[in-house]
């Protein structure tokens, strides 16, 4: 090769190299310009505002932070059957996150115990007829409604004061309230 083409191809490849760095360099203001936009959308619809710009500053860049990770395991998940999305959380660190929302302790001293008493389980019917027991009423006319499972799931919160449990898998539940519902997982 002569000295002028060995000058072309290193001024092509020097010409190339500054394209792709430069290049990089814009990527990278583009992705933090718009990483503070993002921030700047979050922080509108989730009505969030910080005290001074530094907590604003240390906010942003966990959300930067997060947002990347919710990115990278979002690309990396195809087999996973879900996402990640940002939510209204997306500013707090782990340990915020779990000091905020997991502060749930159930009671360890206290023993759970149940009213229920088994009685001869190794006699069992093939059929029994629970309303002759008292455990549930006889079936109830519905009316026009014809659905119970809406009023079923506004009275579950309201745990029933007793329940049986069957070998079919049925669930009969019996409120002290007037009325009462059978439950079939």
């Amino acid at each position: 090769m002569s000295s002028r083409n060995r000058t072309s191809l290193a001024c092509l490849l020097l010409l190339f190299f500054s394209a792709s760095l430069l290049s990089h360099v814009a990527s990278r203001l583009l992705s933090e310009n718009s990483s503070y936009e993002s921030h700047e959308e979050w922080m509108a619809r989730y009505g969030r505002t910080y005290k001074d710009a530094a907590e604003k500053e240390r906010r942003s860049k966990i959300f930067h932070d997060n947002v990347q990770y919710i990115q990278s395991f979002n690309n990396a998940a195809m087999n996973k059957g879900y996402k990640l999305a940002v939510n209204e959380f997306a500013d707090l660190t782990n340990e915020e996150f779990t000091t905020a929302r997991n502060r749930f302790k159930a009671h360890e001293c206290s023993p759970s115990t149940s009213a229920f008493r088994y009685e001869n389980v190794t006699a069992v019917p093939s059929s029994m007829d629970w309303r002759k027991k008292g455990a549930v009423t006889p079936i109830k006319d519905q009316g026009q409604c014809g659905n119970t499972t809406r009023k079923l799931l506004l009275f579950l919160p309201k745990f029933p004061t007793h329940f049986l449990r069957t070998n079919m898998a049925t669930l009969f539940l019996r409120n002290s309230d007037e009325q009462e519902w059978v439950l079939v997982l």
